[in-house]
C-alpha cells in the first residue's frame, strides 16, 4: 500500500491520469503487459506509446533507487537522442513525430536505411533526416 495519502483525483488532470514512477514499474510487473505487447504490438498505437512511456518512468524510477550502501547510483550522462550518430527505431519516431512502427515499415519499404543489430534497428541520424526532407516533399 502506498504511503501517499492523496486522493485518487488529485492523479486526474483533465482527461488524463498521471502515474508516478513507481507505480508505473508496478503496473508493468505486475499487470500483464509483457504478454500483451508481445502478441498485440501494433494493434492501437497509442496504446503503445502509453505503454513506451510507462516503461520510461518505469526505468527512470529504477536508475533512481539507491544501491545496498544506502547512497545513489551514479548518475549515468544521457545523450540526446538528436546527438548521437546512430540511433533506433524508438529515437527515430519520436524525432519524425510517428510510431516506431510507422519507422519499421518504412524500413521494411526500403524508404529508410537500417541495420538490425541484436534485433534492433540501428539508424543513421543523417538518414532520419533525410527521410523527414522525403516525406516533407511528397
Amino acid at each position: 500500500m502506498s504511503s501517499d495519502p492523496r486522493p485518487a483525483e488529485a492523479f486526474v488532470h483533465g482527461d488524463n491520469a498521471i502515474v508516478r514512477a513507481d507505480m508505473a514499474h508496478k503496473l508493468l510487473e505486475r499487470g500483464g503487459f509483457k504478454n500483451w505487447t508481445a502478441n498485440h504490438y501494433g494493434d492501437d498505437p497509442e496504446f503503445d506509446t502509453i505503454l513506451r512511456a510507462l516503461r520510461i518512468a518505469a526505468a527512470r524510477r529504477t536508475s533512481d533507487l539507491t544501491s545496498d550502501r544506502g547512497s545513489k547510483s551514479a548518475a549515468q550522462p544521457e545523450v540526446a537522442p538528436q546527438l548521437a550518430a546512430v540511433i533506433n527505431a524508438m529515437q527515430a519516431a519520436d524525432l519524425l513525430g510517428v510510431t516506431d512502427r510507422a519507422i519499421r515499415l518504412a524500413i521494411a519499404g526500403g524508404k529508410l536505411p537500417a541495420q538490425q543489430v541484436d534485433g534492433r534497428w540501428q539508424i543513421n541520424r543523417q538518414d532520419v533526416e533525410r527521410y523527414r526532407a522525403t516525406r516533407r516533399t511528397a
